[in-house]
């Protein structure tokens, strides 16, 4: 089961990036951009921050692991958030976060 799910990853993967160069070669338009390259970095720094957590705190059964993968989420996600920050946010992060806080109330829209 593990080789098969390994077998498929690997495909999407090479499938994907076959399209990427492909796009790149015939269209001559890059497919990526260096700023989408800022979740990876943020999603990175709290990856390694949680596996250093997951030392210190202990996952158990019970109410108890629910703490314990709460109190592991949590950091994950203000650490994420703090360095996507720092790096900045494009103009287009921008437009979605105006967009929410239109949805919500929170700002006329204009």
């Amino acid at each position: 089961v593990i080789g098969a799910a390994v077998a498929a990853a690997l495909t999407v993967i090479v499938n994907n990036i076959i399209a990427l160069l492909e796009v790149y070669c015939i269209l001559k338009v890059p497919p990526l951009r260096w700023d989408m390259l800022k979740p990876v970095v943020a999603g990175s720094a709290a990856s390694i921050a949680g596996l250093l957590l997951l030392r210190i705190i202990p996952i158990s059964y019970g109410y108890q692991a629910i703490l314990g993968v709460l109190s592991l989420v949590i950091p994950f996600m203000l650490i994420y958030m703090l360095v996507l920050a720092v790096l900045g946010f494009s103009k287009e992060d921008r437009i979605v976060f105006d967009a929410v806080l239109a949805k919500i109330g929170k700002k006329k829209s204009a």
